[in-house]
């Protein structure tokens, strides 16, 4: 019986071989180009040549939806003033009257250590808007929601001085609200 031994040559070269094509698939997955977006876009360009002039206009296209015809005011609701007992959080919710969607809201919190509002977001319906105040001090503090509402499918318009006024108003006072709660540390 014939039996054939291949040549340590021969098992050299084969090996080689399938050390190439190996090579060469993993060369071919690590660098296959499969998107323009792989392609620098300096090399891009070159390659797609200068542009063309400009088609004509399409058509217009249909006239949208009338919209609102009536213009409505921002309503402020206010939640209650709720506890932040000494060493733990506390909540307070501010709801929108029937018939209206909250646009904004905040609120504020008042603690020894004024560690403030942990949370101050619309509910998932929007409909109201709920702050959560934390407070690491001894003693208690406040917490207190406001939602700004407006009724629902109604445009919102507003005067930007005079709720930058307002706003610097209520900024004063909380920050003087801050001080009283600090001094009383």
């Amino acid at each position: 019986m014939l039996r054939f031994r291949p040549s340590p040559a021969a098992l050299v070269a084969v090996l080689a071989l399938f050390v190439a094509l190996g090579g060469t698939a993993v060369a071919a997955k690590s660098y296959l180009v499969t998107s323009p977006s792989q392609i620098k876009p300096s090399v891009l360009r070159r390659l797609k040549g200068p542009r063309g002039p400009q088609g004509p206009a399409g058509p217009t296209g249909p006239v949208g939806p009338t919209g609102p015809t009536s213009i409505a005011a921002i309503v402020e609701a206010e939640g209650p003033t709720g506890t932040i007992p000494a060493g733990d959080a506390g909540s307070s919710v501010a709801t929108c009257p029937a018939g209206s969607r909250v646009v904004s809201g905040g609120g504020s919190a008042i603690t020894g250590d004024a560690n403030g509002i942990a949370a101050s977001e619309p509910s998932a319906d929007h409909l109201s808007w709920f702050v959560v105040g934390g407070n690491t001090s001894l003693s208690d503090g406040t917490v207190k929601a406001f939602a700004y509402c407006t009724p629902s499918g109604q445009a919102v318009a507003s005067a930007v001085s005079a709720a930058h006024a307002r706003a610097q108003k209520e900024a004063a006072a909380v920050a003087a609200q801050v001080a009283r709660a600090l001094d009383g540390r």
